[in-house]
């Protein structure tokens, strides 16, 4: 906000994996992701592709698969891909609606496993947001990759010590 990270009061804001996907979410309790990150996330969409396919392929190849697995099925126009790709897209339309309509931001960051596979996410995500907020941000990939986890630690910590504001001079 105004070019300042905002953490909130517990250091936590911006964690929309913990965002509710639909009342169904209402009263169950996820322990290691949030609700919606446990659909999204690489993990969520394997799993959702798992269950879909559950039946039709031996349990040694739904054991192994993930998802750049999913994105690579629906490059090849296989239906169960394209399925779970869109389902994946319509979750995080939501996200971004929900997201830019609160705060209004100029732009949205993409990252984790996810990230890799934006051809697949982000021209049907603006398509879809199209006509339902009033403005669009710009959707960009992070390109901070697998380091995403340790800088924003490193940020964190920073932030919490009375160093930050001289390192953050230095940037």
């Amino acid at each position: 906000i105004d070019g300042i990270i905002y953490r909130g009061h517990n250091e936590s804001a911006g964690e929309v994996g913990y965002f509710l996907p639909n009342i169904q979410a209402l009263g169950k309790r996820y322990e290691q992701f949030g609700a919606m990150e446990s659909i999204v996330s690489g993990i969520g969409i394997a799993g959702r592709a798992r269950q879909l396919l559950s039946g039709s392929i031996s349990e040694e190849q739904l054991g192994i698969l993930n998802a750049s697995d999913v994105f690579d099925a629906a490059r090849k126009d296989l239906d169960w891909g394209k399925q779970v790709v869109a389902e994946t897209v319509d979750y995080l339309t939501m996200v971004i609606a929900n997201i830019s309509t609160l705060l209004d931001p100029e732009l949205v960051i993409l990252s984790g496993g996810v990230s890799n596979s934006t051809d697949l996410l982000i021209p049907p995500i603006l398509k879809r947001l199209d006509g339902i907020i009033q403005h669009i941000p710009r959707l960009e990939v992070s390109t901070l990759g697998p380091n995403a986890t340790a800088m924003g630690a490193i940020t964190l910590i920073l932030h919490l010590t009375k160093d930050y504001y001289v390192v953050r001079r230095l940037y």
